[in-house]
């Protein structure tokens, strides 16, 4: 999971949380995330993503010669993968489509998940060369009874 940097160097230095600026800018907020290396598929099939790739932040998509309809992890393996998941957390994963040609990818969310009622399908589907950001909010964290909602 990507975390968040910023304030002034003298508060990163000594700040538990790791927020901090850019070296040799300490009047000014710059964001700075770290996180793992990018998820990466190149599968001439649907893929489902995993917890770790969501979690990783960033996913990079060629579709290997057709359009795909790729499914978010369940909201089980979601909620048990992310550290102190709370009602309410949002997870923020981009996931870019690399492909070469027209090919689209789908995005459906797993069991336990849904997407907000105010979004057209239309709002799922990321084009070639471009990306989409999703933010996953989770909604119910009780073993049993995981939730989720995906805005994109």
């Amino acid at each position: 999971m990507p975390y968040p940097l910023t304030g002034t160097n003298s508060e990163f230095r000594d700040n538990k949380f790791r927020t901090g600026a850019l070296a040799g800018k300490t009047d000014s907020v710059y964001p700075i995330f770290f996180g793992p290396a990018a998820a990466s598929y190149a599968t001439a099939g649907n893929v489902t993503y995993t917890a770790a790739d969501v979690l990783g932040g960033i996913i990079v998509r060629d579709c290997a010669g057709a359009g795909r309809s790729d499914v978010l992890p369940t909201a089980a393996l979601l909620v048990a993968a992310t550290p102190n998941a709370t009602v309410g957390m949002i997870i923020s994963c981009c996931v870019i489509n690399g492909s070469d040609a027209a090919e689209t990818i789908t995005i459906g969310a797993g069991s336990g998940g849904g997407f907000d009622t105010n979004q057209t399908a239309a709002s799922r589907v990321n084009p070639q060369n471009s990306s989409k950001e999703l933010l996953i909010r989770l909604t119910n964290v009780t073993s049993g009874a995981e939730a989720y909602v995906v805005y994109c």
